[in-house]
């Protein structure tokens, strides 16, 4: 092979002024979030992160054309991007007029997503005491916090009560 040097120092074989490769990998992992029962995700976090977080970090690399990384986005993310957003909401939605026939997904689709797809298309006037109870205390919602977030930020833990009487 080659020869091994001992009691070497960096400074003996390497230029301090020089320049650093350094190969950045981004892993976009998400779990199967199925309910195979429903056959629906069960809560929106491929979605959210998709949509925001790993379209961000490729967004923000483009923007440095001289910058190298590899995005290695997972086969179990792509699959439920692809079965429970793309293919699903797809026949519904007219991107040339920024608009989602939801009356026509509801009759056809409701429930084959996530939850919380049907939530955004729901007319409030029309919600059961089970949405503003899915809306309120599931463990997905948008109003809840986690007890990290109120540590490091105590004014979310003074927000937080403002709500509850």
């Amino acid at each position: 092979m080659g020869e091994v040097r001992k009691n070497v120092k960096l400074s003996d074989d390497y230029d301090v002024n020089g320049k650093i490769y350094l190969n950045i990998i981004w892993h976009q992992h998400q779990p199967l979030y199925l309910d195979p029962v429903n056959d629906q995700l069960r809560g929106p976090w491929v979605r959210a992160l998709a949509t925001k977080d790993y379209y961000d970090m490729a967004a923000t690399i483009g923007k440095y054309p001289d910058i190298h990384c590899t995005i290695n986005l997972t086969s179990v993310l792509l699959f439920q991007l692809q079965e429970y957003y793309v293919d699903r909401l797809k026949p519904y939605v007219d991107l040339n007029k920024n608009r989602v026939d939801a009356k026509r997904y509801f009759a056809e689709m409701s429930g084959k997503t996530d939850p919380w797809i049907d939530m955004a298309l729901k007319p409030t006037k029309d919600f059961t005491a089970d949405d503003d109870a899915h809306l309120y205390k599931n463990p997905w919602n948008s109003f809840g916090i986690s007890d990290v977030m109120l540590k490091r930020f105590p004014e979310y833990r003074k927000l937080k009560g403002k709500g509850k009487k």
